[in-house]
């Protein structure tokens, strides 16, 4: 449980003091809304006097030349040990460390907690709401450059990121097949233990999650310049996995039910996106066999993204996303920690 939720026992005037401070923020926040409304307005009205009297058709070339064209860049996706702790079952340590946090989160508000992501600015200001949703609302929201050099393990945060890859590539992989008597999860036909079927599947997949703050590498000018922000794969498996896309769809074969694979591939699309994929395929972004071919497992999630970024008009952009993340290890000794959903749902 991440203490200072709505029911945490907290004393009446300790509360008034959060609800308090909670108020400020939201009166801060909605005051640098206005001033990035404010903003785009101007920007709005320099455009539209840029456009008088052009034709229709060259100033949406012209919008579409202005503009980056960023593609989604597969090969510099960090799939280093992503895919490694897929293949390893976090059940098969009997020393798991996902127990309660040894130490109290803050409750703080972000406005008075240091812990706050990035300072509030115009790109994490949206109109928008979060696709996801967690009843934390009154944590501090940690950034995750402090979550991955925080030594404290097991240990639960609230972070505002973005998605930019799903780990595996292709819808269709996004479950697994499990035994409940083992519990182990595999992709064979059948349990390499017991030598079974599958009886049921499981979630298993990694959300890369990024907010803009930097590593403490690149803090310290040993990094890159393309590997100084900081970002972790936060995994969705086993029970917290059907937690968070309960929402979305049970965890099924999605190689035998392209329906729900179609769901699936259209909620990956918003959070990675932004974007409602069936009006993407009415608008003409990108084309319905592409879709049906991605919810068959033939065509991976970055060239549906691609194709929507080719074919739309304005840029795609990873909407933020207010979650809950846990810290822990399989097993005592192992060298790095995991992290995964807790608390969280997909809308």
């Amino acid at each position: 449980m991440v203490h200072g939720e709505r029911n945490a026992k907290f004393p009446s005037r300790e509360r008034i003091l959060v609800l308090d401070r909670a108020s400020a923020l939201w009166n801060t926040i909605e005051e640098r809304k206005q001033e990035v409304i404010a903003r785009r307005q101007v920007v709005a009205a320099e455009e539209r006097d840029e456009d008088v009297g052009e034709p229709p058709a060259k100033r949406a070339r012209r919008s579409r030349a202005k503009r980056p064209r960023d593609r989604v860049n597969v090969e510099a996706l960090p799939t280093i040990g992503v895919d490694a702790l897929l293949d390893e079952n976090d059940n098969e340590g009997a020393g798991r460390t996902d127990a309660e946090p040894r130490r109290k989160p803050s409750t703080r508000s972000p406005a008075s907690s240091g812990r706050m992501s990035i300072p509030l600015g115009q790109d994490q200001v949206e109109d928008a709401p979060s696709p996801t949703q967690t009843p934390h609302v009154y944590v501090a929201t940690t950034p995750i450059a402090t979550i991955l050099a925080d030594a404290t393990v097991p240990f639960k945060y609230r972070c505002r990121v973005r998605f930019t890859h799903v780990v595996p590539d292709h819808v269709t992989n996004l479950t697994r097949a499990h035994c409940a008597v083992c519990r182990r999860s595999f992709t064979d036909a059948q349990c390499p233990m017991c030598q079974t079927a599958p009886t049921e599947y499981i979630w298993r997949f990694a959300l890369l999650a990024v907010d803009g703050s930097s590593s403490a590498a690149a803090d310290n000018g040993e990094a890159e310049a393309e590997a100084e922000a900081a970002r972790v794969p936060v995994l969705v498996s086993d029970g917290r996995g059907a937690d968070f896309m309960a929402a979305v769809a049970p965890p099924v074969d999605l190689t035998r039910n392209p329906d729900t694979a179609r769901s699936v591939l259209a909620t990956l699309v918003r959070l990675l996106a932004g974007r409602d994929l069936d009006a993407s395929v009415r608008a003409g972004h990108i084309a319905a066999d592409v879709v049906d071919a991605a919810a068959r497992g033939q065509v991976s999630v970055v060239d549906v993204l691609n194709a929507i970024q080719e074919g739309s008009a304005e840029q795609v952009t990873p909407p933020w996303c207010d979650v809950c993340v846990q810290s822990y290890r399989v097993h005592e000794d192992a060298a790095r920690p995991r992290y995964q959903f807790f608390d969280t749902v997909v809308r």
